[in-house]
């Protein structure tokens, strides 16, 4: 396996949920974590736990293409980066959509054009080194093409997830015959506040069977991280053994 130290990762979302695990990760593996969110009270409090030696901190809204061609293009001048984990997003179903009408619009602009947004520019500034970057997407059951298990209450965020589904298999093709590495995982349910955030009771978004703790994810994701740079693994599906 190779090393993460010293390396720089970038991580969208990374101020709390999956992406502050994914962060720990690789701080604990000697990595620089390079965090993005939209909150900067959660952004703060995850400096102030990883060390600001290790962790750099950016408020950026990723649906804003502006922003996200600034955010990064403060983050090129400390040098480029290692590896992009496209990781924010956000939640929603049937119900939440009918007491948040916003809400189907909300998760359109994050998981799909907010993703966009920020790897295009990414790979358009040219942050990723040439000989081992790496990008991951954080994706879910509601897009992977293999799963049958995603429920029809869950139309416009399985839609969402299929958009990132195909971005990000063009991305891959795009890297055919270049040493950029292009990865898709692919998680069932997770116990984070994700669900709650978007609406769901606590009773309903935590301590369910169905949900795994984030860090078995990230698990997976600094695994993906770690491999030598011969070695790619396009698609990973992580869920509970139920």
């Amino acid at each position: 396996m190779g090393s993460l130290m010293s390396r720089r990762v970038v991580i969208t979302g990374g101020g709390q949920g999956l992406g502050l695990e994914i962060a720990r990760g690789c701080v604990r593996r000697g990595a620089s974590a390079i965090l993005i969110d939209i909150d900067a009270v959660a952004l703060r409090d995850a400096q102030r736990e990883l060390g600001e030696q290790h962790c750099a901190v950016f408020v950026c809204d990723i649906t804003d293409r502006g922003q996200v061609a600034a955010t990064l293009t403060a983050i090129g001048h400390s040098g480029g980066i290692s590896a992009l984990v496209n990781n924010a997003g956000v939640f929603t179903n049937d119900a939440i959509e009918a007491a948040d009408p916003g809400r189907a619009s909300l998760a359109i602009a994050v998981n799909v054009n907010g993703t966009i947004n920020i790897t295009d520019a990414v790979l358009e500034q040219g942050l990723l080194c040439r000989e081992t970057g790496q990008i991951i997407f954080i994706n879910s059951s509601a897009g992977d093409p293999l799963h049958t298990g995603t429920g029809a209450r869950e139309r416009v965020y399985a839609a969402t997830k299929g958009a990132l589904t195909g971005y990000s298999k063009a991305i891959e093709g795009a890297a055919k015959g270049t040493p950029l590495r292009v990865t898709t995982i692919f998680p069932g349910g997770m116990d984070t506040n994700l669900y709650v955030n978007a609406g769901m009771s606590a009773e309903d978004g935590h301590n369910k069977p169905w949900l795994i703790p984030p860090s078995r994810v990230a698990e997976a994701v600094t695994f993906v991280l770690e491999l030598p740079v011969d070695t790619n693994i396009s698609r990973l599906a992580i869920g509970p053994n139920l």
